[in-house]
């Protein structure tokens, strides 16, 4: 589990940004991090995955997973699109390698890195422990992850802020 999967999920539900961009570690782990974004995503957002800004942008409506096969063109044309984003419902999340093309270019990009206001997640941040994670959600929430998930599942868990970001930690945790 990585902390950046609580920085996917506040990134998504924030509102604050319609480009969210998740760097991966190498392209081995490209299909594993658009899973985790895909785990952390709300089951009611209808998801779509392309490899094209054009794509992207026509499905306002949707969270969009853009995996382009040339970064740097893509960081280049998203750079000078603001205001085809305003009207969306749902972030595009752009993927870029690490140390890639893309990633090199955006520090000199005018307007991109200004208008994503934070929403830029590095999933090769540091593991998290899990025994210590688990051992932090008892003391806060009086049981497992699992017992929590059981109850959350059965509808007891009230749908408070505090609770629903219980409820996500849970399923980090369970995740493992």
């Amino acid at each position: 589990m990585h902390d950046s999967a609580s920085a996917i999920w506040t990134s998504l539900h924030s509102g604050a940004t319609p480009v969210v961009i998740v760097f991966y570690g190498d392209f081995g782990l490209r299909r594993e991090t658009i899973a985790e974004v895909l785990s952390v995503a709300p089951p009611a957002w209808p998801a779509f995955e392309t490899r094209s800004v054009d794509e992207a942008l026509a499905r306002p409506e949707s969270l969009v997973l853009l995996v382009p096969d040339d970064e740097r063109a893509a960081v280049e044309e998203l750079d000078g699109l603001r205001d085809a984003f305003r009207e969306r419902r749902l972030p595009v999340v752009l993927f870029l390698l690490s140390d890639g093309d893309g990633a090199r270019l955006l520090p000199e990009c005018l307007s991109l890195p200004g208008w994503i206001r934070g929403g830029v997640v590095d999933m090769a941040a540091d593991e998290v422990d899990e025994r210590v994670e688990r051992e932090r959600f008892l003391s806060l929430a009086g049981c497992s992850p699992e017992e929590w998930l059981t109850r959350y599942r059965g509808g007891g868990v009230d749908a408070s802020a505090a609770s629903m970001a219980r409820t996500y930690r849970a399923m980090l945790i369970e995740r493992g």
